[in-house]
C-alpha cells in the first residue's frame, strides 16, 4: 500500500475509535473546520464588520533521520495537515485587531510513535506601521526520543510576544520574547527544562521583487539538573520573492553556536559545542484561486565536540497551500 494512504487509513482508524474530546486529532481538525468555515465558504455579497480569512495546507514530507544524533538513523515519510483561521475588525478609527488560531496535525508512516497535535492561538493589534503579537501554544505526549528503556514523552507550552514596525519606507524592524517549558515523563525528570529565546531582526521590502530578512536568536535553556542546560546564538537570512513568470522562491539560511553550561565533569554534555547549519528551499507555483502548490527541500547538519551528537540530515516535501 502506498505510504501516503496507509497513513490516511490509519487517521481514520483513530477518528473511529472512542476517545476524550480534547485528546482526539478528530477534535481539533473538527473544530479548526468549524473555524475555517469563513475562510472556505464564498465571499458575502456586501462588506461586513469583520473580515474571515485564514490558511489551509497539506504537505507530503520525507526526512533521512527523525531522531538526530540518536543511535540509528530513523528515516519516515509524513503527511502534515495545517490549519489556521483569523477574524479580523476595527477597534476604533486607527486600531485593526485580529484573532487567530492554529492547528497542526503530523501523521508519520513507519514511526506512528511520533504522530503529533500541536495547536495555539494569538491576536494581532496593528495601529498605522506598527504591530503587536501575542500567542500561546501547546503540543501534549510528543515523542522526543525512542529509548529501550521507555521513550521520552514531552508536554511543551509556548508563549511570548513580537512587536513588528517600519522604522523607514521600505525598512521593518522587529523584536520578540518567547517563553517555553518542556514537562518530560516520569521516566526522563531529568530533562524539565524553560526555554527563553530573543529575536531582533531587519526585514528590507521588495528590491528587485525581492523580500529579504536578517534575524538574530539568542536562546537560554535552563534544566532542572543543569545537564542540559545551554546558550544558543542563532542567525537566519531569508530572501524570498518572484523568480520567472508566476513562479515564487524563498531561500532561508541559518548559521548556529551551541555552547552547554554543565559543571559536572562526569556529565556526557561537558563544555559541549554544537555548530548548527540549516538551509531551506521552497518554490511555488499558483494552482487555481487562493490555491498554489509548493516543493520544498532542506538540509541541516550538526557538528558536536561530543561525536555521538553529528549529524545531518535531509528532507524533501510537496503540498498544497490556500489562503485568503
Amino acid at each position: 500500500m502506498h505510504p501516503c494512504l496507509s497513513i490516511l487509513r490509519r487517521s481514520a482508524g483513530r477518528v473511529a475509535r472512542s476517545s476524550p474530546p480534547g485528546d482526539s486529532p478528530a477534535f481539533f481538525l473538527l473544530l479548526a473546520t468549524a473555524a475555517c468555515w469563513g475562510f472556505v465558504a464564498p465571499a458575502p455579497a456586501r462588506a461586513t464588520a469583520a473580515e474571515f480569512g485564514g490558511a489551509a495546507r497539506l504537505d507530503f514530507f520525507a526526512t533521512s533521520d527523525l531522531f538526530p544524533g540518536g543511535e540509528v538513523r530513523e528515516a519516515d515519510t509524513g503527511l502534515h495537515l495545517g490549519l489556521v483561521p483569523e477574524v479580523q475588525f476595527r477597534a476604533g478609527r486607527h486600531v485593526r485587531v485580529k484573532p487567530w488560531a492554529e492547528i497542526e496535525l503530523e501523521r508519520y508512516h513507519d514511526y506512528p510513535a511520533r504522530d503529533l497535535a500541536r495547536f495555539g492561538f494569538g491576536v494581532d493589534i496593528r495601529r498605522s506601521n506598527v504591530r503587536l503579537r501575542l500567542f500561546h501554544g501547546s503540543s501534549n505526549d510528543e515523542l522526543y526520543f525512542p529509548d529501550p528503556a521507555g521513550d521520552a514523552i514531552v508536554d511543551r507550552q509556548q508563549s511570548g510576544a513580537e512587536i513588528r514596525f517600519e522604522a523607514t519606507p521600505g525598512v521593518r524592524l522587529h523584536a520578540g520574547l518567547e517563553r517555553e517549558t518542556n514537562a518530560f515523563d516520569n521516566l526522563h525528570p531529568d530533562r524539565d527544562d524553560r526555554r527563553w529565546t530573543t529575536r531582533l531582526g531587519v526585514e528590507r521590502g521588495e528590491a528587485r521583487r525581492i523580500r529579504t530578512a536578517l534575524t538574530w536568536f539568542y536562546r537560554d535553556t535552563q534544566s532542572v539538573t543543569n545537564l542540559y542546560s545551554y546558550g544558543q546564538n542563532v542567525l537566519r537570512l531569508d530572501a524570498e520573492g518572484a523568480l520567472v513568470d508566476r513562479l515564487h522562491g524563498a531561500l532561508r539560511l541559518e548559521a548556529g553556536l551551541r555552547s552547554y553550561r554543565t559543571g559536572e565533569i562526569f556529565a556526557s554534555n561537558f563544555s559541549r559545542q554544537d555548530s548548527r547549519w540549516r538551509v531551506f528551499t521552497t518554490l511555488a507555483h499558483p494552482v487555481v484561486g487562493p490555491l498554489r502548490a509548493e516543493i520544498s527541500a532542506q538540509w541541516r547538519q550538526t557538528d558536536s565536540t561530543r561525536d555521538s551528537k553529528k549529524s545531518v540530515v535531509r528532507g524533501f516535501g510537496f503540498g498544497l497551500v490556500a489562503q485568503r
